[in-house]
């Protein structure tokens, strides 16, 4: 029997994975995550990485990736009505696929986010020394001036402060889907393409002129050094990038796509 909870939360987009693509060749499969289970180096190092990445305060500016942003920026050009048409349909269109691909892969793989990789690990113990408390061989390894035993507790570096490892949290909130793949990446990624293509310009680094949005700008902002590496930050990492070389190259055939009025 099935038990459905009131008090689950649901998991956000479950379903687009399933959807049906524009692109040729989409959806892209960016295969399984490498990191294997607690146990192993790669998921510790990941787990790491992602202390490392948020351990000083940052005061850097929240933007948003979101596929809402990207029209914005659609919506400033002004190309003339035909290839603002065209514009936008290309774009949603990759947009469309970058999600499917996405969602497909994070409900295939079930992948934790960083914040339960970090507390279950953290609650684990530390599994660097054998002769010292909280010894685990899941636990996180230790490393001096970030991650440390403190009366016996395993604590972290985060955003300038010393907390318990098991409560450790992301500077910005976690998106309620599994991890692995970055949805903002991936976005930030086919939209970067689609537009250069169409346009002849660059806007690898259009993201950091991104206004956040009032509607859920908590959740759904993230920070970028620039779309093109759109390296996956605060909650988000370590998952990667989701490549959509695919859906770019098929510009051509996302522009025969006929607009649907209501």
């Amino acid at each position: 029997a099935i038990v459905y909870l009131a008090s689950v939360a649901l998991s956000a987009g479950a379903q687009w994975g399933h959807v049906r693509g524009f692109a040729k060749g989409s959806p892209v499969a960016p295969g399984a995550p490498p990191f294997g289970d607690p146990s192993a180096p790669l998921y510790k190092q990941a787990a790491v990485a992602v202390i490392r990445a948020t351990s000083a305060r940052s005061t850097a500016q929240l933007i948003d990736a979101s596929p809402l942003a990207w029209n914005r920026v659609a919506d400033s050009l002004s190309l003339g009505l035909r290839r603002d048409l065209e514009l936008h349909v290309a774009l949603n269109g990759a947009l469309n696929d970058a999600a499917i691909a996405v969602w497909g892969a994070k409900r295939t793989y079930q992948s934790p986010r960083p914040i339960s990789m970090i507390r279950y690990l953290a609650f684990q113990g530390q599994s660097s020394d054998p002769k010292a408390p909280s010894y685990n061989a899941e636990g996180l390894p230790l490393v001096p001036g970030l991650i440390e035993l403190r009366d016996g507790q395993v604590t972290v570096q985060s955003q300038g402060r010393w907390v318990p490892g098991a409560r450790w949290t992301p500077p910005a909130a976690t998106p309620a889907s599994p991890g692995w793949v970055s949805e903002r990446s991936a976005f930030a990624y086919a939209a970067a393409g689609v537009l250069s293509a169409l346009t002849g310009r660059s806007f690898e680094r259009q993201g950091s002129r991104f206004p956040p949005t009032r509607l859920r700008a908590k959740s759904s902002a993230r920070r970028w050094r620039n779309e093109r590496s759109a390296a996956p930050r605060a909650d988000q990492r370590p998952e990667r990038t989701c490549s959509l070389r695919a859906i770019v190259s098929s510009v051509t055939a996302a522009r025969r796509m006929t607009p649907v009025t209501t």
